[in-house]
């Protein structure tokens, strides 16, 4: 089977004490995750990872051109790929296509560790650190 490209964000807002991270929860089980969603044709990975916080997370922002991260995540069929992008939030909604689906929480960068579970996703945590201060720096 082929492997499917899917784009994910990763939306952050600074706060006076510090970043924070948005989680969603999964329909499936209830984890807390990322927004993401498979590339439809025509967009590219980084428009994918813009178009599903807006549809699965209610906010709009700003998405860096360059994914930080990816990770391969299986499936019943084979394995995708996951290209991760983190999004500056600008604009929070009270009103988006997944609202009656989806919890949303916004997490302090540092207690990301004990919210996020899924496998997957742990190892982003370091990464978003390196790309947050990466930003830093370079402005």
């Amino acid at each position: 089977m082929n492997e499917l490209k899917l784009g994910c964000s990763v939306p952050y807002r600074m706060t006076e004490e510090g970043v924070e991270i948005l989680l969603i929860t999964s329909r499936g089980k209830g984890d807390w995750i990322f927004p993401k969603g498979r590339v439809e044709e025509g967009d590219s990975l980084q428009k994918t990872a813009e178009r599903e916080a807006l549809e699965e997370a209610g906010v709009l922002g700003y998405v860096y051109p360059q994914p930080f991260a990816s990770y391969r995540q299986k499936r019943q069929y084979g394995c995708d790929h996951v290209s991760v992008y983190l999004m500056s939030v600008q604009q929070v909604l009270e009103d988006w296509s997944e609202k009656s689906e989806r919890k949303r929480k916004w997490v302090p960068y540092d207690r990301l560790r004990k919210v996020l579970k899924k496998e997957t996703l742990v190892p982003l945590i370091p990464e978003i650190e390196r790309f947050l201060k990466k930003q830093a720096a370079a402005a």
